[in-house]
């Protein structure tokens, strides 16, 4: 996400404000015009400096990490704001929070008054939690997004990229490496459309969390294979057992 420019003078003042980070007087704005939280502005380079958008406030605040009232006074303004998307990707504020490594608090709001949100892939197919993986946000973020849609761990990107491929790509604590595996144990061996496992994903890193990532995920693939080799000799031991049972009542059966 980077610096952007307000590009529509009719609408000037609570962007303007939103821009400079001016937060008092942001609320001081939506509480004398809150018709001004539902007006569209473009804006310039509004992601990554090069990207152009047409946003709302709540769009162009979320990007800026503003605090939990400002967000909060925005959907109050505006209350649909928060379901429409920017124009360039097609994002929510969710995804735009999670992009920008909002603070939690602002996340709970955005979740509390609209947790379908968790749920909307954007253009490139990538839910908010694509973005939280990739942009290391708090573990109490992460735990947020799974438990409101823990399905979030299955649903891969338009290039086949599950959270846990962002993720490991990415570089993130062993202990949210474990809250997406154990949300979808299976992840760890799914393949991207190009091919690419998290554990090569991991390999292809290089952040201070890749070396552990890299030997967590091999040790996990272990014993995952342990475990189902494990389970095979069981079920193939199981069926002679009971035939074997079987038979020895049968034979008993003759003899009485």
């Amino acid at each position: 996400m980077g610096i952007f420019r307000q590009n529509n003078n009719a609408s000037a003042a609570l962007p303007d404000l939103i821009s400079h980070e001016d937060w008092k007087l942001v609320l001081m704005e939506c509480k004398m015009c809150p018709r001004d939280a539902t007006k569209w502005s473009v804006q310039d380079g509004f992601f990554d400096g090069e990207i152009t958008s047409k946003v709302l406030p709540i769009h162009q605040a979320c990007a800026l990490m503003a605090p939990r009232e400002v967000i909060e006074t925005l959907v109050k303004c505006y209350p649909q704001g928060i379901k429409m998307k920017e124009s360039a990707f097609h994002r929510t504020a969710l995804h735009i929070a999670c992009q920008t490594n909002a603070p939690i608090e602002t996340i709970e709001a955005l979740v509390h008054f609209y947790p379908e949100a968790t749920r909307i892939q954007d253009a490139l197919g990538r839910l908010p939690i694509h973005y939280a993986c990739a942009h290391e946000v708090p573990s109490s973020t992460l735990e947020l997004l799974l438990r409101e849609f823990p399905e979030s761990c299955k649903i891969g990107d338009q290039n086949g990229w599950l959270p846990l491929h962002v993720a490991c790509r990415r570089g993130v604590s062993l202990y949210e490496l474990e809250l997406l595996l154990d949300c979808y144990p299976q992840s760890a061996n799914t393949l991207t459309d190009k091919g690419s496992s998290p554990l090569m994903c991991a390999q292809k890193g290089n952040s201070r969390h890749h070396e552990e990532m890299v030997q967590y995920l091999e040790d996990y693939i272990k014993r995952s294979e342990q475990n189902e080799k494990d389970l095979l000799s069981f079920d193939t031991w199981e069926p002679a057992h009971k035939l074997s049972t079987i038979h020895h009542r049968n034979v008993a059966a003759k003899g009485a």
